[in-house]
């Protein structure tokens, strides 16, 4: 037997449906218009609705390779706009769910079932699937897809999707800020976790051998896929493809990113060294978890190489992309940005000892720098690379492994030069990056 696999429906596939959807309906009722007329009235109507990108209906068929064998399809339409917390505004209607009748009892009518289902939940639906709009009609859909036991496997299946449509309401009711929160938190947690043991356990077995660098490299792949909408389960690929935000970007709205991405980084650093003067914190605050004065400066440079690639993907992802993005859509950009930059200063807080209060400014800076640049990109990428850069180069000069900057008070030193310039850098690098976002935005909405 070939092999039958489910796809969505082409525009090839239109006279095919048409004859599908005639065996469908004339299959318990009598047809009162011929086959040929319905199919060519039906083919027609099918073939404007099916595959635009802006109609509110997909189909999915049973393919073998030589002939389709079943469709079902979905169409979505909106509710009246609620002013209850981030309750969805769209009903999914299930339709023309059908087998043809040499394909029954072998599973297939529940897996076409199933993708459509975990399309329509993927597009943030209220969970209202239906059958049609009697039990006589559910009973009627379970024999078009099975034998005599089919009404009883779609009672099943309603039964025990009760509780993940229910689950799945509670997890929609919940506030945007407080789904974003616990959504990036799950992300930069899972994401940091290898490539952290990694880099622990290279270093105290086998400091001479730096494998943390694959490790690394292959755990950081395989979250980059995941994240960005592959993998199980089906039904939130599409979300997950949609809050990370890491759609591809022009080569001028790269270089724009970039320009604008390191001017408003070069600000944040120059913030974060004026904070240092200020905040009264010993030079310890700020060295490194491990004894790096221990190992070569090729085991150095690949740890933190591990450590800052990690950063830039896991945090990016995390923070500027499904934190931000449940909280945009409901609250606007400035609220998403601002609650953001704490989380991600609550993160170091707890994890560095240098991110006391007095370095939240430097948090929330470095926060608006990377959401306005999604914001003004409509991708991560740019954050994911910069993020990982300035980690790179800044990591070794806090650590004192490179250089040195001071930490001493201004109380004590006066004001200097040195903290003159970084203020300037402060005033100057802000001043460029705004005016760099305008253009990028300028490209961004340019590109198709």
């Amino acid at each position: 037997m070939a092999r039958v696999r489910i796809r969505l429906a082409r525009a090839g596939d239109a006279c095919a449906l048409a004859e599908l959807r005639y065996g469908f309906r004339t299959e318990t009722e009598a047809a009162t218009e011929t086959k040929s007329r319905f199919a060519r009235r039906c083919a027609s109507w099918m073939r404007k609705r099916f595959w635009s990108g802006s109609s509110p209906w997909r189909c999915w068929v049973l393919d073998d390779g030589k002939r389709l064998l079943g469709h079902v399809c979905v169409q979505l339409f909106e509710k009246i706009p609620n002013p209850v917390r981030d309750e969805p505004e769209l009903h999914a209607y299930v339709t023309n769910f059908y087998v043809v009748p040499e394909m029954r009892s072998r599973g297939f009518g529940k897996k076409l079932l199933n993708e459509a289902l975990s399309w329509c939940r993927a597009q943030g639906s209220d969970a209202n699937y239906s059958l049609g709009d009697s039990r006589k009609q559910i009973a009627l859909s379970a024999m078009r897809v099975g034998s005599a036991d089919g009404y009883l496997r779609t009672a099943r299946w309603c039964c025990s999707n009760a509780l993940t449509s229910m689950l799945i309401r509670f997890w929609n009711r919940l506030p945007a800020i407080v789904r974003g929160i616990v959504v990036a938190e799950l992300v930069v947690t899972i994401g940091t976790v290898p490539p952290s043991v990694a880099v622990i356990l290279n270093i105290r077995t086998s400091p001479s051998i730096p494998w943390m660098l694959v490790v690394t490299a292959a755990w950081l792949s395989i979250f980059w896929w995941y994240v960005t909408g592959h993998g199980w389960p089906r039904s939130t690929q599409e979300a997950r493809r949609r809050d990370v935000r890491a759609r591809s970007l022009s080569k001028s709205a790269w270089i724009w990113a970039l320009i604008a991405g390191s001017l408003g980084i070069t600000g944040t650093i120059a913030i974060a060294f004026v904070t240092a003067r200020v905040s009264h914190l010993p030079r310890e605050a700020f060295a490194a978890p491990v004894d790096f004065a221990k190992y070569g400066t090729l085991m150095i440079g690949c740890a933190i190489a591990c450590i800052s690639a990690t950063a830039g993907v896991v945090e990016e992802a995390g923070f500027r992309g499904y934190l931000i993005s449940p909280i945009q859509r409901q609250h606007g950009w400035p609220i998403a940005i601002l609650i953001s930059g704490i989380m991600f200063f609550l993160d170091h807080h707890l994890s560095h000892a240098y991110a006391t209060f007095a370095f939240l400014p430097f948090f929330l800076a470095i926060g608006a720098v990377h959401g306005l640049l999604v914001k003004y990109s409509g991708s991560i990428r740019p954050s994911v690379l910069l993020h990982s850069i300035a980690d790179f180069i800044v990591i070794p000069v806090s650590y004192g492994l490179v250089g040195t900057f001071s930490v001493e008070s201004v109380s004590v030193t006066a004001i200097d030069r040195q903290f003159l310039a970084w203020v300037a850098a402060i005033v100057i690098c802000f001043a460029l990056f705004v005016i760099a976002l305008r253009v990028l935005g300028a490209r961004s909405e340019r590109t198709p």
